[in-house]
């Protein structure tokens, strides 16, 4: 399949596709959310892509930047809906975790806890079957001892010292989003990840 990835929260923008069984990408510190219809199409044109052949798209849903987060999916529903193709939205939480089982090709604890850091010095976190939160590094870190949890995953993990930490912090390129394309069906849709990061959970 030709698929194109997409990301534009947590600072990063990144734009990814397999083409004949090529990769190719794209990616941009800060923020470039405005020139992403752009960054798509000049990676297209560089790299001889028609992108009227796109078979599906897969955009990051969050959690991160609501502007980000937004404007990627707008894109990428867009383009969808106009070639009439399957659009499918990962979250970040999902994609360290795939990340990890690939790099120790192991299973990993069910009982792990992801922590990706914010733009405003907090933490987001997912924790079993959990609704995603956020929350303080000193909060989440008297969870973690309360909660006797072992494994630790993710960009934040080494803020919180424990010695099973597992420091992820490239997942947020497009590419990694490609791994997911064999999820891509017919009917699929993007739903974001929006988290206030300006409330606070998870201190239970």
């Amino acid at each position: 399949m030709n698929v194109l990835a997409l990301t534009a929260c947590l600072k990063k923008c990144s734009v990814a596709m397999t083409w004949d069984g090529r990769l190719k990408e794209r990616d941009y510190a800060g923020d470039s959310v405005s020139n992403l219809a752009a960054i798509v199409h000049d990676l297209a044109r560089e790299n001889s892509v028609d992108l009227k052949k796109i078979d599906g798209i897969i955009v990051a849903s969050g959690p991160g930047s609501f502007t980000g987060i937004r404007a990627a999916h707008a894109f990428g529903q867009g383009m969808a809906t106009a070639l009439q193709i399957p659009i499918l939205a990962m979250d970040y939480f999902t994609v360290v975790d795939e990340i990890c089982r690939q790099r120790q090709q192991s299973v990993l604890d069910p009982d792990r806890i992801i922590l990706i850091e914010t733009a405003k010095g907090h933490l987001y976190f997912k924790h079993g079957s959990l609704e995603p939160g956020v929350n303080s590094c000193e909060n989440i870190s008297a969870y973690i001892r309360k909660n006797q949890i072992k494994t630790i995953l993710g960009d934040s993990s080494l803020l919180c010292k424990n010695e099973h930490a597992v420091f992820i912090d490239d997942f947020r390129r497009a590419k990694y989003l490609l791994a997911f394309a064999k999820l891509l069906a017919a009917e699929s849709s993007a739903t974001p990840l929006y988290i206030n990061a300006a409330a606070k959970y998870g201190e239970n």
